[in-house]
């Protein structure tokens, strides 16, 4: 069931940046709202069609028909500035991946992500405070029998 539910995330959020380029949010809630609001136009079914022809060839041919790739690559990277206070809301959270943005503090409420086992936060422009806080977060992990891997800054603290 996980994977089918990430499954259809991915299609829904790659349908909802292939539609509408300016589209920039991976919240579900959000990407159901687009989905909705798009699916409102005249042409909504071509364009689905195109988006799963995109895909078709990707899969055949191993690239894209247009500039699909370079889009995906300018939403993942370099896009956040900051995190939401409500992140410490995910005590089941395993695995946060925040490469490559433009984070510079960190809520305090990431120190509530009790089950947090990989943490890759590198390429940021952290503040003293953001590094020592996520030092303070490992350490507690470690001591719950948690061996969380931080890396920062491109190098593994």
């Amino acid at each position: 069931m996980k994977e089918y539910s990430k499954a259809v995330f991915k299609t829904g959020f790659y349908l909802c940046i292939f539609l509408d380029e300016t589209y920039r949010t991976t919240s579900i809630l959000e990407i159901g709202n687009n989905l909705k609001r798009l699916s409102e136009s005249n042409d909504f079914l071509e364009k689905m069609i195109e988006f799963f022809e995109e895909a078709i060839i990707y899969r055949i041919m191993g690239q894209f028909k247009t500039e699909f790739k370079k889009l995906r690559h300018e939403f993942i990277t370099n896009q956040l500035t900051t995190l939401p206070e409500s992140i410490g809301d995910l005590p089941i959270l395993r695995d946060l991946y925040l490469a490559n943005n433009q984070l510079t503090t960190l809520p305090e409420t990431l120190n509530n992500l009790s089950s947090l086992n990989n943490l890759r936060i590198p390429n940021n422009h952290l503040d003293s405070s953001a590094k020592n806080m996520l030092k303070k977060l490992k350490k507690k992990l470690k001591k719950k029998g948690v061996n969380c891997w931080l890396r920062m800054d491109g190098y593994d603290k």
